[in-house]
């Protein structure tokens, strides 16, 4: 149990370490990751964009070439913009914005990008119709070009990057009529397709929506190229010019399913609820669709979905089980004709068993390096067995509270997203195996959950879940001028010690207090061990585990949708 607390926690503190909101060290010392902080944001930013289509040569734009930039997106909004009506380009979803420090409106969008770029001489931009979007956002109008306008800036450029954002943040969803493009964008995306020899689009957005553009289905609209971007951050518009210009081969994978429809998502079905029961049980996601719609019919880009401008080959060999590990040599190939980077994704098709499970789960994944074209590299993927297991919290094993894994075999495919994979072998267990004894603690109010056969079972009737809230009294703050006892956090910072050699310092005792929550808006253990252990306790208003300023169930607030779950759980 010790271990898990430990893993659960060097995961907590690293992520906030990463975004800077649990200071152990002078703040001046974060002045001395201020520049390194910044090439690794560029260096995520330039992985993480994803390639969902490249047809007509579109992609990367050529030396050179003439660019016509279309959308409010290419420049950011002004400061003083409607909050809940944030527009232009969004380097970061609110909330998260909190940790990012004051960088004096130096974030850099894609138009200043793209600036700098031509003044490098890489392309040709078509200002006339970048100023003009760019004057409407700042008088918060929108602006719609006429086909005169079009024609104008087409004579000019051979390729129309559209710009598309999306507003979400922590304390509010991405508007439901948001999933789908507005009709200013779908008049747009005709223009363009009318005008221009190439026609590209740049998704700004926090989440997935609505693709069907892309795929013909809109009359009028012919998209050569469409980039996911997310929200990239304050080196954003950087790495958005890297991968449209070639200077980065994108590897970015879809972490999520682009279904055709808003309402192809089973959980679409309580969108307005407050309270949104997610009777899809363990089928979330990219699960779902594998196990209920195996044709694809409802989606449009599956999970782990990512192009390169280059093309790979991937050659499992030495599949090997060892009774517990599963491991496999996948042998990456570049078989086109610049260098790249290729995602290798492992995924487990697990008997049904009783329990029931999803078609497909990933259980690993790899980057390759850059390869050069014809370039190999072997990727080596594992799975514990006893990862794979599955929660039996209704006994129906015979082993109630009790992760378990069900005889038959288990099948390993290995390949570049979910849907592109080829069986690398198979792991077969001749009995069921409980690999972890637990008890029941925290009852559920599910009523009924989705099976692996498409139908629903009623959940017995059982306690309402309760908020669990520490109500322990913090003892008075200890002075900060006491000696330390243990070893600081800021010694993984500086790397004079290991993350699990600081926590192996703690008791278990003193492990379970990190989950408990200390005066208000805070998490992070005691007064007493902030000091011992040289740490701060920090605000996590949505966090990992549910970590939140109550402690470690989700927080009930009128806007937020709370996930009732049934407790059950599986990779």
């Amino acid at each position: 149990m010790k271990t898990m607390k430990k893993k659960i926690i060097s995961v907590l503190l690293i992520l906030s370490l990463t975004a800077g909101c649990i200071l152990c060290f002078p703040l001046s010392a974060g002045a001395l990751y201020y520049s390194e902080g910044q090439k690794v944001a560029r260096v995520i930013t330039d992985e993480g964009v994803v390639l969902l289509k490249n047809d007509n040569n579109a992609l990367p734009v050529a030396a050179g070439a003439g660019v016509a930039l279309f959308g409010d997106a290419q420049r950011i909004g002004p400061k003083d913009e409607d909050f809940w009506n944030k527009r232009g380009y969004i380097p970061f979803g609110y909330g998260s914005q909190s940790q990012v420090g004051d960088f004096g409106g130096k974030e850099i969008d894609p138009l200043a990008a793209l600036e700098m770029a031509e003044k490098n001489g890489e392309i040709r931009l078509y200002h006339p119709m970048s100023d003009k979007f760019t004057s409407a956002l700042a008088e918060n109008e929108t602006y719609i070009p006429t086909d005169d306008e079009v024609a104008a800036a087409a004579a000019e450029a051979d390729t129309a990057i559209a710009f598309f954002s999306r507003w979400g943040g922590e304390a509010f969803d991405v508007n439901r009529a948001d999933w789908y493009l507005r009709e200013n964008e779908k008049a747009l995306l005709r223009q363009l397709s009318a005008s221009f020899d190439k026609v590209v689009v740049v998704l700004n957005t926090p989440s997935v929506i609505d693709t069907s553009w892309a795929k013909g289905g809109i009359d009028g609209v012919r998209v050569d190229a469409v980039l996911y971007v997310g929200y990239t951050g304050v080196q954003g518009g950087i790495g958005i010019a890297d991968v449209l210009l070639g200077r980065v081969n994108p590897s970015g994978k879809t972490h999520d399913t682009w279904a055709k429809d808003l309402t192809d998502y089973p959980s679409t079905e309580g969108w307005a609820q407050q309270h949104q029961a997610y009777t899809e049980d363990i089928f979330v996601g990219y699960r779902w669709f594998e196990t209920f719609d195996p044709e694809y019919e409802k989606v449009n880009y599956e999970f782990g979905y990512g192009l390169s401008y280059t093309s790979f080959d991937i050659e499992t060999k030495n599949f090997a089980f060892d009774g517990e590990t599963v491991t496999v040599d996948a042998v990456v190939t570049n078989t086109g004709t610049v260098p790249g980077k290729e995602v290798t994704q492992m995924y487990v098709s697990a008997p049904q068993g009783v329990l029931g499970k999803a078609a497909k789960a990933l259980c690993d994944y790899a980057k390759t390096k850059i390869l050069a074209p014809g370039e190999s590299q072997t990727l080596t993927l594992s799975a514990k067995l006893s990862d794979l297991a599955s929660f039996d919290d209704l006994g129906k094993t015979g082993n109630k509270s009790c992760y378990v894994l069900e005889a038959g075999d288990y099948k390993f495919l290995v390949g570049n997203s979910v849907r592109n994979t080829s069986e690398a072998g198979v792991a077969a267990l001749d009995r069921l195996t409980v690999t972890q004894q637990l008890s029941s603690l925290c009852p559920t109010n599910l009523e009924k959950r989705l099976l692996a056969d498409g139908s629903f079972e009623t959940l017995p009737v059982r306690e309402q879940a309760q908020n669990y809230v520490h109500t322990e009294t913090p003892k008075e703050n200890v002075e900060k001028s006491k000696v330390l006892v243990g070893h600081r956090l800021s010694e993984v910072v500086f790397g004079t010690m290991t993350m699990d050699d600081y926590l192996d310092q703690w008791s278990d005792k003193e492990l379970a207090t990190f989950f408990v929550s200390y005066e208000q808006n805070q998490v992070g253990c005691s007064d007493e061990l902030c000091v011992k252990y040289g740490l701060n306790r920090f605000s996590q208003g949505d966090g990992g585990c549910g970590l939140c300023f109550m402690g470690t169930h989700l927080e009930r607030r009128s806007y937020q949708r709370v996930r009732s779950s049934s407790g059950r759980g599986a990779l």
